[in-house]
């Protein structure tokens, strides 16, 4: 069973086209057919591509200030979360080994 799609333009199609213009995946399931529709894509990405990378940084920043803080005035948060990142891996390395043998 081949799965189609449908092309008419939805919100979560019309983001899903954005994210992957945006993230230089490439144009996805829609992509535009027109001369125009390919050139005012081009210009999109590259509008568009430098704005995610400053919202990237700026995200990255925040979560920067947030660990520095929570290092600086919870002392104990470390080994807590040092706990939970271990469990986090463990188990999703255990799940790929499960998946596998399936």
């Amino acid at each position: 069973m081949t799965y189609t799609w449908d092309y008419d333009w939805t919100f979560p199609k019309a983001l899903l086209f954005t994210i992957t213009i945006m993230t230089t995946v490439g144009y996805g399931h829609i992509s535009p057919d027109t001369i125009s529709g390919k050139l005012f894509c081009m210009l999109y990405a590259i509008v568009g591509i430098p704005l995610l990378l400053v919202l990237s940084a700026k995200i990255g920043d925040l979560m920067a200030d947030g660990f520095r803080w929570m290092y600086r005035y919870a002392p104990h948060f470390h080994y807590n979360i040092s706990i939970i990142i271990d469990f986090v891996i463990i188990n999703n390395i255990v799940e790929c080994a499960v998946d596998g043998v399936e």
